[in-house]
């Protein structure tokens, strides 16, 4: 009876890859995917053509998913199939299975944000204890940069000249930074228009701020402080503070403030 064996590698539906590599964490886990099928005979086998490796090449991003099934068939149902995966990417899932006629196992993996870097293991086709086929399947995945993290911080403050003060403590975080060690952060600065009103001092430990602000009559009008942090990846987050300045004797609006942290404090 003349052997026919099966191989196809089905890969599951695409998902485009519409955004760049500096993203922020709320980024959705994708599928990477395409459809592959291969075929081969015992005539081949006996031809030594099983032999020949065959390579797969994906590109993902760090939290995208890569899935692909990889179904082995015969119809001959006393031979043993079995299909073993070599090598397996740190976090990655692939089961060694065994049976007859058909036998099918899945690849998942879903790379952290620390795994950017290339990744190569093989899948072995086994008949009665004899590796018949393998192929190669090599994963590059990129880099994604999480930006840099305000604490919560004031966004909006009403304050009387020559009488309040408003001063708050804030900090500044990378993920990338605390969970993989491959970023680190530059100092905030802090811009203001019309004009740079307040000022920012660094503090202990390391990435935490204190700005402070008391207006004078000169003051009197509206604000925006924009406070940025940049990572050495590139990233940049800012964030506005709104401080609208009157008179000593005004009368406050009902919103004096918003946004507030519990340790800003603004009278």
């Amino acid at each position: 009876m003349i052997r026919k064996i099966f191989v196809l590698c089905i890969l599951l539906t695409f998902v485009g890859l519409n955004y760049s590599l500096t993203s922020d964490s709320s980024l959705d886990t994708k599928i990477i995917s395409e459809s592959i099928i291969y075929k081969k005979s015992s005539e081949d086998i006996a031809k030594g053509i099983y032999s020949t490796m065959i390579n797969y090449d994906y590109n993902l991003l760090e939290n995208q998913k890569l899935s692909f099934t990889t179904i082995m068939t015969t119809n001959d149902p006393d031979i043993l199939l079995e299909l073993w995966p070599v090598g397996l990417p740190p976090g990655s899932s692939m089961p060694f299975v065994s049976g007859h006629s058909s036998i099918s196992s899945t690849f998942s993996w879903i790379p952290n944000y620390c795994q950017s870097n290339d990744y190569s293991f093989d899948v072995e086709w086994v008949e009665d204890s004899v590796v018949t086929f393998s192929d190669t399947h090599n994963i590059h995945v990129a880099d994604v940069n999480r930006l840099p993290q305000f604490s919560t911080m004031p966004c909006y403050a009403e304050i009387r000249a020559s009488r309040d003060r408003l001063k708050f403590d804030f900090s500044v975080t990378d993920q990338d930074q605390l969970q993989c060690g491959d970023d680190s952060l530059f100092p905030v600065t802090k811009n203001g228009i019309p004009y740079n009103v307040g000022s920012l001092k660094s503090g202990s430990p390391a990435n935490t701020y204190t700005y402070e602000f008391r207006p004078g009559y000169s003051d009197i009008g509206t604000h925006q402080v924009k406070f940025s942090v940049s990572d050495s990846k590139g990233g940049t987050t800012t964030k506005t503070l709104t401080i609208k300045v009157i008179d000593k004797y005004a009368p406050l609006s009902t919103i004096r403030y918003a946004c507030i942290d519990p340790v800003a404090n603004i009278g």
